[in-house]
């Protein structure tokens, strides 16, 4: 530490410490904040990476009724859901079916199913079919 001959010169080097002591923890602050922003974009990217991975596999596993069910196509219509579901369903006015689905692709992670509707399949994906009589 150099030698200060006055007191004005030791706190006017004193107050010019304590800016730059300042500046420096605003940077640093600043490039927290991005490099946390990074982060979250880099999870983002890494999501959808895995997302795209799944999309491309041949073989996915899906669940119907809680039961696994091995899928090789990247899309999957109602009537095939129901098709997994109920052996030889009935398509006709006695029988009402509802599909849901959860764990989809991220543009629309759940929903509902409609006949001659078609969905992205995405691996782990889940269903669930409801059968009931038309009465």
């Amino acid at each position: 530490m150099e030698n200060y001959p006055n007191n004005d010169e030791f706190k006017k080097e004193l107050e010019h410490l304590k800016e730059e002591i300042q500046h420096e923890k605003a940077f640093i602050e600043h490039e927290e904040k991005e490099i946390h922003n990074e982060k979250k974009e880099i999870e983002f990217l890494e999501k959808e990476l895995e997302e795209l991975v799944d999309y491309q596999s041949k073989e996915m596993i899906i669940y119907v009724n809680t039961r696994e069910k091995v899928f090789n196509d990247k899309e999957i219509s109602f009537r095939q859901v129901v098709s997994l579901a109920y052996e030889n369903p009935v398509f006709t006015d006695q029988f009402i079916y509802t599909v849901s689905y959860s764990k989809g692709v991220d543009k629309k992670p759940k929903g509902f199913l409609t006949d001659n509707e078609t969905i992205c399949v995405k691996n782990k994906m889940i269903f669930d079919v409801e059968r009931a009589n038309r009465s």
